[in-house]
């Protein structure tokens, strides 16, 4: 093998070195990378089973922000309609109220227009009677023959 200018013994001193270089550096280097490698592979495994907790988390999150939503849309549709019922049944309070403001006014202003033509009435009747009086005097101081008994008889009765 030597005319092919290999030295067998320069192939296994070669070998030799190779495996005393891979023996240090595996009890030096190669270990340590290795755990080291390992050590992070188990923090890279924590953190995706951390980061798929937080999703299922989020998810879960989600989902309650949604129902909460969902029951706040509820609930707010109920308050409105409830307000609403509520300002109408106000309203026809208020209405009634009104009517029945509306009619004690109405009846005490008849009441008052009643009232009002009854004093009219008298007073028309007492300046009737007064100048009916004024009228007969009037009459008995132009015409003395006249008997009085018979006109204060006429008055009375057209009274």
């Amino acid at each position: 093998m030597e005319a092919l200018g290999i030295n067998i013994v320069n192939i296994f001193i070669y070998i030799a070195l190779f495996l005393l270089l891979y023996k240090i550096l595996d009890k030096f280097l190669l270990s340590k990378l290795d755990s080291i490698l390992t050590e992070r592979e188990g923090i890279v495994e924590k953190n995706l089973n951390l980061a798929n907790e937080a999703e299922e988390k989020m998810a879960k999150a989600e989902t309650k922000i949604e129902k909460d939503q969902q029951e706040i849309k509820e609930l707010r549709t109920e308050v409105l309609k409830e307000s609403k019922e509520q300002a109408q049944k106000e309203a026809e309070k208020i209405v009634d109220s009104a009517k029945a403001e509306a009619k004690e006014i109405v009846e005490s202003a008849q009441k008052q227009t009643k009232i009002e033509s009854a004093k009219q009435k008298q007073e028309f009747d007492k300046a009737v009677e007064t100048r009916a009086k004024e009228v007969v005097s009037k009459l008995f101081k132009d015409n003395p023959d006249l008997d009085s008994k018979l006109l204060d008889k006429l008055i009375s009765e057209n009274l």
